[in-house]
């Protein structure tokens, strides 16, 4: 189910806007001492990751929870490493590139055109 809800997050809380009423509807605060959110990325699947300054990993399922909301949705946090500081924002699977028909028309058309000329060149 898409929400179009704004997920911010910093500090030790995650925290999900709705624009629609203008306000927060859930949030998350972190019940781990000593970490602070930095950065965030959502799947587009009702799954939201968050990492920590610490190197802590924190996966949120909001898909399946109360009204969409991240407060309901279930928490999993993993270890793993001290470094950890940014997570890049998910994007699936990506497919080859497909050639388009203008480009496979242009490469035909250059190949139909060296064959012509070298059939049409004057014997030496």
């Amino acid at each position: 189910m898409e929400t179009n809800d704004i997920i911010l997050n910093g500090g030790n809380q995650i925290e999900q806007f709705d624009p629609s009423v203008g306000n927060v509807v859930s949030t998350i605060t972190d019940h781990t001492s000593g970490d602070e959110f930095d950065q965030s990325a959502v799947d587009g699947n009702g799954h939201l990751f968050v990492a920590s300054n610490n190197g802590n990993l924190v996966g949120i399922d909001y898909d399946t929870a109360l009204n969409h909301l991240i407060g309901h949705g279930t928490l999993a946090e993993s270890f793993l490493v001290s470094n950890l500081d940014d997570i890049a924002p998910l994007s699936g699977v990506v497919p080859p590139p497909v050639p388009e028909p203008g480009t496979i028309a242009l490469l035909g058309s250059a190949l139909l055109g060296l064959g012509l000329f070298r059939r049409r060149r004057p014997a030496a």
